[in-house]
């Protein structure tokens, strides 16, 4: 979700080497990153694993964690802050984190390997062919029956 309205100010103090916005267009930006720290939402997981990006997921929520433990277990991020309350982290860790995803080329393989079956699969288009056929199929049975 996009916060637009973020009061940016109110984040104060911003560390120079930071840049902040109140929106980016993430799958611009998934195209130029070396890392996706991420709250683990479905969408983002498979955009990040989408362009190869490995990713540090810190889970807000339940779905998210269960997003954030599979990206693990494919070894293609690292999962922080899976106990509740989720999300927690120090900065120590999250740098921590970077830094193995950053030394480990394994991370990258991973995700562009993810990222290859996501290709492969077809997209949103081949989804509705394959469910149209289904529903077509599962038409006839019923007629049949």
């Amino acid at each position: 979700m996009a916060h637009r309205d973020t009061q940016i100010n109110q984040l104060q103090p911003i560390p120079d080497n930071f840049a902040i916005y109140p929106y980016v267009p993430q799958l611009q930006v998934l195209q130029q990153v070396d890392v996706f720290i991420t709250h683990g939402g479905m969408n983002s997981v498979h955009e990040g694993l989408y362009y190869g990006v490995p990713e540090i997921v810190i889970p807000q929520q339940m779905e998210q964690l269960l997003n954030g433990l599979r990206i693990r277990a494919v070894g293609a991020g690292i999962l922080l802050g899976e106990r509740p309350p989720y999300g927690q982290v120090t900065a120590q860790e999250l740098h921590s984190a970077l830094e193995i995803i950053l030394a480990d080329d394994t991370y990258r393989t991973n995700a562009k390997y993810y990222g290859k079956t996501l290709h492969d699969a077809g997209g949103y288009k081949n989804a509705v062919e394959e469910i149209e056929a289904y529903l077509k199929s599962y038409q006839t049975d019923l007629r049949l029956a």
